[in-house]
């Protein structure tokens, strides 16, 4: 049963995003600068006080924003900074306190404060099918998460992690690397 906070919450963003997936569920606390370029997929769960940040200067079209695929977790206080398109993909776990850009403050020119130099696009962000990632851990423009991965707490994933593997600390590095399972 949710509570009566979450239903609100619930009702309120589920009318406003491009997609909301039966089942749904968006805790209090989230703040969604674009709901129009965020489709949310059937049985997802969003905890508590989330933040969707767009790049104010992109053109936005239907490929464009955030998706969350169909029974994905994502934990208290997520952030997500989009100038063009992040993907999690479908049975995806995000633990609390999590960050993932696909952009990032422009910093060319010494003479003038970063805050003034606006963002530029860096690369669209995937998280594979299946995979976990730790609590507090980074993920950064252009970085695709394989398959089944589990990216460890606190971790800062710089560049891609191919499919089955585990990755760890500051920046990622792989530390085991998995074996796609077959059935017979």
């Amino acid at each position: 049963m949710l509570s009566i906070k979450r239903r609100s919450s619930t009702l309120y963003w589920g009318k406003l995003l491009r997609q909301f997936g039966k089942g749904s569920s968006i805790g209090v606390g989230w703040t969604i600068e674009y709901p129009n370029a965020v489709e949310i997929g059937e049985n997802v769960f969003l905890g508590n006080r989330g933040w969707l940040s767009f790049d104010p200067t992109s053109n936005f079209n239907e490929q464009s924003g955030i998706s969350i695929g169909t029974g994905s977790y994502i934990g208290n206080d997520f952030v997500a900074s989009i100038g063009h398109k992040i993907v999690i993909s479908e049975k995806v776990m995000i633990s609390d306190r999590v960050f993932i850009g696909d952009s990032n403050h422009q910093n060319s020119d010494p003479n003038i404060p970063v805050i003034d130099q606006g963002l530029r696009f860096d690369g669209d962000v995937y998280i594979g099918f299946g995979s976990w990632v730790g609590i507090g851990a980074v993920i950064l423009p252009g970085v695709t998460i394989g398959r089944n991965c589990v990216v460890g707490a606190n971790t800062v994933v710089l560049s891609s992690l191919p499919d089955y593997s585990t990755a760890v600390g500051s920046p990622a590095r792989i530390v085991t690397k998995g074996i796609a399972q077959t059935k017979l």
